[in-house]
C-alpha cells in the first residue's frame, strides 16, 4: 500500500497552520508562542515570558481611506510589549516597509485619547521570509532606533527582526549554526521538508 503524504498547506509556513500551532487562544497554542518567543528574543532563563495574551489581528481602518491589515500573528506580552508574527512565503521587495507599516499601526492603535504618552509599550515584529531579502550573510537581522554619530540606542520601544529562512538552512547544512542557537529548533520545524521527519520534531521540548 503506498504511503499517503501529508498535503502540502499542511505544512508549518502556512498562514493557516502558523496561525493555528501560534495564535489559537488556548494554552497549547499559548505555550508554544511563549517558547518561541522566550527563545527568538534570547528572554534570560531568570527573566523568562510567563504569559501571553493573544490579540484580535485585524488593524482597523480610521477612515475610509486607511488601508487595512490583518496580522498573521498579534499577541500582547505582559510587562515587554505587543508582538506581530509574520510568515512571508513570497518575496514581493517591500518586507521592510510592510513590517513598518504594521508596526507603527500597533504603536499608534495603544492609546486613547486620554492616554498620556508614558503607556506607551515596546512593539516587536518577527518576520519569518522565505526568500533571501538583505545582501547581509547573516539569517537573522534586528533593526532598532538608533542616534546615528554615536550610535547611542533609542530607549527599547520598536525591534525588527527579520529571519531569511533560505540563508538559515544553507547555513545550518554547512554546519555553521552554533549550538547555542536559540532559534534553531523553531527553524528547523518551519523549513522541514521531510515529511517523515514530523513525529520526531513533535516530540522535541519546544522550550
Amino acid at each position: 500500500m503506498l504511503r499517503q503524504r501529508p498535503f502540502n498547506w499542511l505544512k508549518p509556513k502556512n498562514d493557516f497552520v502558523l496561525k493555528w500551532i501560534l495564535g489559537s487562544d488556548n494554552d497549547q497554542s499559548k505555550e508554544l508562542l511563549l517558547a518561541l518567543l522566550n527563545d527568538f528574543l534570547y528572554a534570560p532563563a531568570l527573566q523568562s515570558f510567563t504569559s501571553v495574551e493573544i490579540v484580535n489581528p485585524i488593524i482597523n481602518k480610521q477612515s475610509i481611506y486607511d488601508k487595512g491589515s490583518i496580522l498573521d500573528i498579534k499577541a500582547k506580552v505582559p510587562g515587554y510589549g505587543y508582538v506581530n508574527i509574520e510568515m512571508q512565503l513570497t518575496n514581493q521587495k517591500n518586507m521592510h516597509k510592510r513590517s513598518l507599516y504594521y508596526a507603527s499601526k500597533l504603536i499608534g492603535n495603544q492609546l486613547f485619547a486620554s492616554d498620556g504618552y508614558s503607556k506607551l509599550e515596546r512593539v516587536v515584529a518577527i518576520n519569518l521570509l522565505d526568500f533571501s531579502f538583505f545582501p547581509s550573510t547573516p539569517y537573522h537581522s534586528c533593526f532598532r532606533l538608533v542616534e546615528t554619530r554615536l550610535h547611542e540606542p533609542f530607549p527599547d520601544l520598536l525591534q525588527l527582526h527579520f529571519t531569511e529562512m533560505p540563508k538559515f538552512v544553507r547555513q545550518d547544512q554547512a554546519g555553521k549554526i552554533p549550538m547555542n542557537d536559540r532559534k534553531a529548533k523553531w527553524l528547523r520545524f518551519f523549513t522541514n521538508e521531510d515529511d517523515t521527519r514530523w513525529f520526531e520534531m513533535a516530540k522535541q521540548d519546544p522550550g
